[in-house]
C-alpha cells in the first residue's frame, strides 16, 4: 500500500491511495484453490467525531484527541471491496459433476447427463422447429 493522507479542512483528514496484492479463493465451479491478484486506488475521508461528516457511512470517525490515525480499518474495507466476488480458475472451467462431484476438467466422469424437466417445454419447440 502506498499513499498520502492530508488536511481537508478543520478536524478532516483525506487519504488517496493505492492497494496491490494477491489474495487465495476457491474457483465457483470446480473448488480448486487460486490466486486473485487485487489492486485498487483508495480515497477515504477521515472526520473528528461529532462533525457534520458523520452521518455518512464512507466517512471514518476519528476522536477529536487522538495522534495517531490507524488508516488499516478503511483500508481493510477497501481491499474486501476490490477482490472479485466471483472467481474462476480458468476461462473455460467444466466445473464439479452434479451427481458424483468429480472434476470434469480431469474429463469426463461416466455419469448420465443430467436431465432437467423444467426444460422439457423449450425443448419441445426447439424440435417443432427443426
Amino acid at each position: 500500500m502506498t499513499g498520502r493522507l492530508s488536511s481537508a479542512g478543520t478536524g478532516r483528514y483525506y487519504f488517496s491511495g493505492h492497494i496491490e496484492g494477491t489474495t487465495r479463493d476457491a474457483c465457483r465451479r470446480c473448488l480448486t484453490e487460486v490466486d486473485v491478484p487485487v489492486a485498487d486506488d483508495v480515497h477515504v475521508l477521515f472526520a473528528e467525531s461529532g462533525g457534520e461528516d458523520i452521518d455518512d457511512p464512507d466517512v471514518y470517525e476519528i476522536e477529536a484527541r487522538d495522534y495517531a490515525l490507524d488508516l488499516r480499518p478503511a483500508v481493510r474495507e477497501q481491499w474486501l471491496l476490490a477482490v472479485p466476488p466471483l472467481v474462476t480458475c480458468r476461462e473455460d472451467c467444466k466445473g464439479l459433476c452434479p451427481k458424483c462431484g468429480a472434476d470434469l476438467n480431469l474429463g469426463a466422469c461416466g455419469c448420465a447427463p443430467a436431465h432437467d424437466p423444467r426444460w422439457d417445454a423449450l425443448r419441445s419447440l426447439d424440435e417443432q422447429a427443426r
